[in-house]
């Protein structure tokens, strides 16, 4: 493992710093592990600079399709369409890397609220970036702009902030 230093103050002595992320590379969008040029990099990173992981983010960007609308649904307005999952976007940039022998670290950021809110949905805990549903209607009611939109009373706002905690819906939409 090789140290660095980093010296703020020029005139004062370096402090060693250890590497701890040496084999890790990052890719700032997923969808660009598709790209020649990007694969291209990557195998030079891995042969020239010991790359042997690849962290990369946005895998749900809508470049991706990740969630996006059934193909059936095409003819159909927006707000009739179906969204549903779909991961071939995300194991073809996947087994790419793996291809390249370089493992892939994932990073979830920026969830669509509708995989994150829809029960059939793997992990649905896990993948959410955002607040859940019932604690952003909670959130709404108590700061809205027209006190007689707000919670009548303090008692109101409390026993919605108990049922939010005991995971059981709010009185608030």
């Amino acid at each position: 493992m090789s140290n660095h230093s980093l010296t703020p103050d020029w005139n004062a002595p370096g402090i060693p710093m250890h590497q701890t992320w040496r084999e890790i590379g990052n890719i700032d969008q997923f969808r660009w592990l598709s790209r020649g040029d990007v694969r291209h990099q990557l195998t030079l990173a891995r042969d020239e600079l010991g790359v042997r992981h690849v962290r990369a983010c946005a895998m749900y960007s809508p470049e991706m399709a990740v969630w996006d609308y059934d193909l059936e649904d095409w003819r159909k307005p927006d707000e009739e369409k179906t969204r549903r999952a779909n991961w071939q976007l995300v194991d073809l940039a996947i087994e790419g890397l793996l291809e390249l022998g370089l493992k892939p670290i994932y990073t979830t950021c920026f969830t669509p609220t509708g995989m994150s809110d829809d029960p059939t949905v793997c992990w649905p805990d896990k993948n959410s970036t955002g607040l859940p549903r019932d604690l952003q209607s909670f959130l709404r009611q108590a700061l809205e702009p027209e006190p007689a939109d707000r919670y009548h009373h303090a008692r109101d706002l409390e026993e919605d902030l108990v049922r939010f905690a005991a995971k059981r819906p709010v009185t608030a939409r």
